[in-house]
């Protein structure tokens, strides 16, 4: 076996590994990773044909290889997609694919034309990268994306260029293909396009499957909010030469057992949801909202002051206090009590400031419930219509 035998005898063998990997990281998660791992193992199956289907005519391996590719192409076009957040387009990629299947077997079966048989497949593969290529670069935002984009527009880059200065290399029957500097190129180029592309896609597989359990470790997926975890591990550092500012906001739902007891503890889990949506639909950018057991919701507003915060809290209040609740199957009225402290230069951390905002929650709830507490200034109301006085 020639040293261009045993190169185009590794080519299969890597797409199909390729192609396992894939799909044992799909088994964790990873947006398209089962996608890219069932077109590796078709472009590793379609190389494979002349050393495992060797006894077939000639025409029967191209034309059985040519399907593979362009379904593997498919393939990669709904990973791309996927990657990108597109919608699918199944049906119009497999016309186009059966479209081009259609005059490729024409060229082959009837004409006996290789030449025509590989500028079809090539211009066909193209076009199925092309419209998931061309909307990624739209959306693409990380580094890693930019690598797959890159992969990809080369790979399409090869198709063409291939046809344009190699094509004649080939030679025009089917027979000598496979020993044609033609198929050599295509080997070669696909194998380190294959490779690279298969690089980049997993090391974005992989940080897709970490940023989920990372995103379940420290989200409650009750209210959506981040649990205690993700809090403190969002939170900012503080040290020397840091300069921290901004408020935090303790939330806590007045007699929620009474909820628990009287309604159920579904009824309870509608209520958490409902005021944590609340919570986080006013958010500045940049600020953290964490659900940190039971009926206990804090925020941090990195850049806000105590009475920016106290107006935030007050509207959350007032709104929760109104809500007509009897869809959730909740007949009693509901409030919520609210603490607010700023971060102090001297705090070591944000628990400092928690601290504090907590202790303005103490003292809404003796105060009467129902009511937001800050440094300095307190909001409070029994009916619709707030007022602020000194605390």
């Amino acid at each position: 076996m020639s040293s261009g035998d045993n190169f185009a005898f590794l080519l299969p063998i890597m797409m199909a590994t390729f192609g396992v990997v894939f799909l044992i990281v799909a088994r964790h998660g990873g947006r398209g990773a089962a996608a890219w791992g069932i077109g590796y193992l078709a472009s590793g199956a379609a190389f494979a044909i002349p050393y495992v289907l060797g006894a077939l005519p000639v025409v029967a391996q191209a034309l059985l290889a040519d399907a593979l590719f362009l379904f593997a192409f498919v393939v990669y076009a709904s990973a791309l997609r996927s990657r990108f957040g597109l919608s699918p387009r199944w049906r119009s990629d497999i016309v186009l694919s059966l479209l081009a299947f259609a005059a490729i077997a024409y060229a082959v079966a009837v004409r006996g034309d290789l030449r025509a048989e590989l500028m079809i497949g090539d211009i066909a593969c193209t076009l199925l990268l092309l419209g998931p290529f061309a909307r990624g670069l739209v959306r693409a935002r990380r580094r890693i994306d930019w690598a797959i984009l890159t992969v990809t527009g080369l790979a399409m880059a090869d198709n063409i260029l291939r046809n344009s200065l190699f094509a004649g290399l080939a030679g025009g029957d089917l027979e000598g293909f496979a020993t044609s500097t033609y198929a050599f190129a295509m080997q070669a180029s696909g194998s380190i396009l294959a490779l690279f592309l298969a690089l980049a896609a997993l090391a974005a597989t992989a940080s897709d499957v970490i940023e989920d359990h990372r995103e379940a470790a420290e989200r409650d997926p009750l209210s959506g909010l981040l649990n205690r975890r993700g809090f403190e591990m969002r939170s900012p550092a503080f040290g020397p030469g840091t300069a921290v500012r901004g408020t935090v906001v303790t939330c806590d739902i007045d007699h929620f057992k009474r909820v628990n007891d009287a309604f159920g503890h579904a009824a309870g889990d509608r209520v958490i949801a409902i005021i944590a949506a609340m919570l986080k639909r006013d958010l500045p950018a940049g600020a953290l909202a964490a659900r940190f057991g039971g009926e206990e919701f804090v925020l941090y507003l990195p850049e806000a002051s105590p009475g920016e915060a106290v107006v935030l809290a007050e509207r959350a209040r007032l709104s929760f206090s109104l809500l007509d609740l009897a869809a959730a199957g909740i007949t009693a009225a509901l409030t919520a009590s609210f603490g607010v402290a700023a971060v102090e230069p001297g705090d070591h951390s944000l628990h400092d400031a928690l601290a504090r905002a907590d202790a303005r929650l103490y003292a809404a709830k003796l105060a009467g419930r129902n009511r937001v507490i800050a440094d300095g200034l307190s909001a409070f109301a029994s009916a619709p219509g707030a007022r602020l006085s000194a605390a």
